[in-house]
């Protein structure tokens, strides 16, 4: 319950604006849970919940897990792309609110903003944040 409910959380904060300028318009509105498709055209983001949450803790439904989030860029396009766009993700997540269903206060903390790597055609950046609630 709570790992769905999570996930419907998480992509609906990254698509609930679309203008210029914000995570959802970068990629092109190619955010996926999991895994992208293979032939995806680049940008596109994907997100994984990476650790296990616990449904029930003294008989609660509580959040403790780590998402990790994934930044594709077309390395034609050079390396600035995927940086915004990874400033842009931290901005929308870091220290904000999430709303997720039956939970009161889910606030999600970067713990790792990763560096620029090289994937074939690709640049990708991994950031993971904590969620707990």
């Amino acid at each position: 319950m709570a790992q769905q409910a999570l996930v419907d959380g998480i992509y609906s904060k990254l698509t609930a604006v679309t203008s210029s300028g914000t995570v959802y318009d970068d990629v092109g509105g190619r955010i996926y849970e999991g895994q992208g498709p293979h032939d995806a055209a680049l940008p596109l983001l994907v997100f994984n919940l990476i650790t296990d949450i616990p449904d029930q803790h003294f008989g609660k439904d509580n959040i403790d897990t780590t998402v990790q989030f994934d930044i594709y860029g077309d390395r034609q396009l050079g390396s600035k792309a995927v940086r915004t766009t990874t400033d842009r993700l931290f901005t929308l997540l870091h220290g904000q609110s999430l709303t997720v269903s039956g939970f009161s206060q889910i606030i999600p903390q970067c713990i790792e903003r990763g560096t620029l790597q090289v994937e074939e055609d690709a640049y990708r950046i991994m950031t993971e944040f904590q969620i707990r609630g």
